[in-house]
């Protein structure tokens, strides 16, 4: 138990150098804030256990083609894997799908999962009710926090029936609270995947599911690769035609729910944990000037009768106060930096668990923060009890102790070192983000507002009642006050659409060509987009569905094939299994320009463009351009120009085309803003710690600097003596720094675009930056130093 005779005095601290105990405070709770959002952030990725029944035993399976590494699997494929007794005991499909919830006159649209039963035992069963089988077509199993509304409430009520895509489902179960489907954890809707009719209906070279299967006990993924690689010969060799570029393989399911989020999550983790061992330094240099001043202090503490344990228990007892404090407050600000985090959880973090600061997170954040309080404070202190107390002021030298001095300059040498390589990552990303924004998409995003929906149910099982509803969609959109033009499209620019194979029609025999990326587009797309036609002509109303089918490609595709410049006339065909039948081939109509389908980031792919007028799909995207880019059209008055054509539409996401490419880079900005806000914290704390060690150590030897002064030296000579100092120390922090960040630069290489890990201009304006702020940071000493007044000092 604390006495009450120690916890006085160290409280009066307080009291007595509370720019002290604010400084401290202060910078440690940025540095508890930092790690534990980091913590709270990498915690369900790297820590926590899969929340899955099969955990860990969990891979994904995916097919790797020649444009794309991690492609769906067809439900052919899959069908044929388990049969060739793979290490894994079972498999779950599953095939996101926006659904229509109707209820009473309203429709909105949520975010469905058709699965199949194997989802129930190696994913995770029902909390209340059950799973359903393979012919139960019509039951359906909802998310706990969709259940709330769809049920009124009461997640129980099991055997209601609900309205989804305009027919009757009967709710058989709801999932656990909390809980969520792998890739989906949003999903509020799942419903049976009818594997048998997809076997039925769809070529063995569509390529539509997500497949994730348990591993076997006892088996290894160097096992199951093995048996793919052999599964992935066989089908080559028999298929050739459809898969004779395809290979399979299998990746564990926590490394692919982390995806490309690992750089940003592990880089901002080494930056927390590098901003809480700035501040740890900075604490404890700010305890080594306090130590050296209060010297005096503690020596008639100690001539009074007081033990060096008590004033080091005193001192103990401060520390952890403060540390308290500290970290309270950083906690506060941690959970708050969290929800913020969670409310706009970037794409790219979208697969993974819901974010969430939880009570050991916390604890964790407050026993790390107290602990650097304590021991970064605590440390020099104890230097200083267990010197020589009982000796006179002078004749302790003039800067104090020799370890404590040398102890103090290595803890800025190692502040400003740290702080440069954070402003290093900053400024790498800084100009890569540049880049990135700068980079030409092929269209105009400014003014452009998409959206979704799905035109599921019997209403639109061909294609031309498809084609109907996006006509009369189209009509009254561009009735809406403020729309300059609207169009359709099965996929969109930024999002990208599907890949097929490709072959090209020619004098001596059908060539099986490369993979292309594939999108349909309605007539006038490229207008609405500002999209270059550079060669042929659009699609336009002669393009129906009875006529001869016609395609645009891009650039890439056209260079890549036709290199002589004849494209336009060139008869191919997109997908799997060319027919036998040269009238139903497609005819090269038009070449546009190279567009970004897949974001900055990713590399131009070979692309073909067919008309929504001849190839239909029930998902859509609808794209409206503002005539004034300020001023978008409202999310409303949109769902409002669709419900007026079909009610029973849900309307799903619908957001801004420049609202989509940036989340395109989220990781880059998410990292960009993290190590910004670091380095800045750092390159602060760095100066603030370079000029109190000027400082103290100006004030300790002001009666050097009166002699020199006495005895003729100029004011500016002695200016220059402090400035040197501290630029010493910052030199050699800048030197040290530098020679980090080039090596840890290249962690960021993945996320670096347009700039290399060694940027030589990010280096010298770093490095410039830190040097200004070093004779700033100096300047005020220096100048304080050469006002010293020589009959002040060495009279008193």
């Amino acid at each position: 138990m604390i006495q009450p005779t120690l916890l006085r005095p160290a409280l009066r601290q307080f009291h007595q150098q509370p720019l002290y105990t604010f400084a401290c405070a202060a910078t440690l709770a940025l540095a508890v804030a930092a790690a534990t959002a980091s913590l709270a952030v990498i915690r369900p990725a790297f820590l926590d256990p899969l929340p899955f029944t099969a955990g860990d035993a969990l891979v994904t399976l995916y097919t790797h083609t020649e444009t794309w590494e991690k492609a769906p699997v067809s439900a052919r494929v899959m069908t044929e894997l388990i049969e060739s007794n793979a290490p894994i005991e079972e498999v779950v499909a599953l095939d996101p799908q926006g659904v229509a919830y109707a209820r009473a006159a309203s429709t909105e649209q949520v975010l469905g999962l058709r699965v199949t039963p194997a989802f129930f035992t190696i994913l995770g069963g029902p909390a209340v009710g059950r799973g359903f089988g393979e012919d139960e077509r019509d039951a359906v199993v909802l998310s706990w926090s969709f259940a709330q509304r769809a049920l009124d409430g009461d997640a129980g009520a099991i055997g209601r029936s609900i309205m989804l895509d305009g027919t009757r489902h009967t709710v058989v179960g709801v999932l656990p609270p909390g809980f969520g489907p792998p890739y989906w954890p949003q999903a509020d809707v799942l419903r049976p995947l009818d594997l048998a009719g997809l076997l039925a209906t769809r070529p063995r070279g569509v390529l539509d599911l997500t497949v994730i299967g348990r591993l076997r006990e006892g088996a290894s993924l160097a096992q199951l690769d093995a048996h793919l690689a052999a599964f992935s010969g066989r089908l080559q060799r028999e298929h050739a035609e459809v898969h004779g570029r395809e290979r399979w393989v299998a990746l564990s399911l926590r490394d692919e729910l982390i995806g490309n989020a690992r750089t940003v999550l592990l880089g901002t983790a080494a930056a927390a944990a590098l901003l809480l061992l700035i501040v740890a330094a900075n604490i404890a240099g700010l305890s080594a000037a306090l130590a050296v001043s209060i010297r005096d202090r503690l020596a008639v503490q100690s001539a009074l009768g007081a033990s060096r344990g008590r004033l080091l228990a005193e001192r103990l007892l401060q520390s952890a106060a403060i540390g308290v404090v500290g970290s309270v407050a950083g906690l506060w600000i941690a959970d708050s930096l969290v929800s913020l985090v969670a409310a706009f959880q970037p794409q790219f973090l979208s697969r993974m668990a819901v974010i969430e600061i939880d009570a050991a997170t916390m604890a964790a954040g407050f026993v790390a923060g107290v602990t650097v309080a304590v021991v970064a404070a605590i440390v020099p202190h104890a230097t200083v009890i267990a010197g020589r107390l009982d000796l006179l002021p002078g004749a302790r030298g003039a800067t104090g102790d020799v370890r404590l001095s040398a102890t103090r300059s290595a803890l800025v040498v190692l502040q400003v070192a740290l702080a440069l390589v954070l402003v290093v990552g900053a400024g790498l990303l800084v100009r890569t983000v540049r880049h990135l924004a700068d980079t030409p998409t092929g269209f105009r995003s400014e003014g452009l507002n998409a959206m979704t929906m799905n035109l599921q149910g019997p209403r639109y099982a061909d294609e031309d009642a498809q084609l109907r509803f996006e006509q009369d969609v189209l009509a009254q959109l561009r009735r809406l006050p403020g729309v300059a033009a609207a169009t359709a499209s099965i996929g969109v620019p930024v999002i990208g659409g599907m890949r097929a194979p490709l072959t090209i029609q020619s004098g001596e025999g059908d060539d099986v060509g490369t993979e292309v990326a594939y999108m349909s587009l309605a007539p006038g797309f490229l207008d609405v987009w500002g999209i270059e036609l550079v060669a042929g002509r659009d699609f336009g109303v002669e393009d129906r569905n009875d006529a001869p089918g016609a395609i645009l490609i891009n650039e890439t595709m056209a260079r890549r094939h036709w290199p002589a410049g004849d494209a336009v006339g060139a008869r191919i065909w997109v997908g799997a299994g060319a027919p036998e039948d040269p009238a139903a081939w497609m005819t090269v109509v038009g070449v546009v320009a190279d567009l970004r389908q897949h974001g900055p980031v990713e590399p131009v792919l070979p692309t073909a463009f067919g008309s929504t007028h001849q190839y239909s799909w029930p998902a859509r995207w609808l794209t409206v351009r503002a005539r004034d880019a300020a001023a978008p059209i409202s999310a409303e008055d949109l769902r409002r120009a669709v419900h007026a054509v079909d009610p029973t539409i849900a309307v799903g996401l619908i957001r801004t085309v420049d609202d989509m490419i940036a989340n395109g880079t989220g990781q880059h900005r998410l990292m960009m803003l993290a190590l910004t806000f670091f380095g800045s914290v750092a390159t602060i704390l760095a100066g603030f710690g370079l000029f109190a060690v000027v400082s103290l150590t100006s004030r300790l030897r002001r009666r050097e600097y009166a002699v020199r002064l006495a005895v003729g030296a100029e004011p500016a000579a002695l200016r220059w003596l402090v400035l040197r100092h501290g630029l010493r120390l910052a030199s050699v922090g800048i030197g040290l720094g530098l020679v980090v960040a080039a090596a840890g630069s290249r962690v960021l290489t993945g996320l670096l675009h347009g700039v290399t890990p060694l940027d030589g201009l990010t280096f010298a304006g770093t490095a410039f930056g830190i040097a200004i702020l070093a004779v700033i940071a100096t300047w005020m000493p220096a100048r304080r130093a050469a006002r010293t007044a020589p009959v002040e000092i060495l009279s008193s």
